[in-house]
């Protein structure tokens, strides 16, 4: 299962309000999200981005695939 555009705009953007993910155009699972601070005066500034995809996985299947063991 993963995070994708389909997902997020059926559900997580109308129920959950989040409005700031934006996804890459020829992969659905990946998508960019705005790095935010608070400036002097209270705005909104874009400090940078990052891109993910989010993949959840059985406990047995992420076992197989061990990630960051090098």
């Amino acid at each position: 299962m993963s995070l994708s555009k389909e997902y997020y705009n059926d559900w997580l953007s109308k129920e959950k309000k989040w409005d700031n993910l934006t996804f890459v155009a020829d992969e659905p699972r990946q998508f960019w999200v705005n790095l935010t601070s608070k400036g002097e005066k209270g705005e909104i500034k874009i400090n940078g981005r990052l891109k993910l995809q989010i993949d959840i996985l059985q406990k047995k299947e992420a076992m197989l695939n061990p990630v960051g063991e090098a």
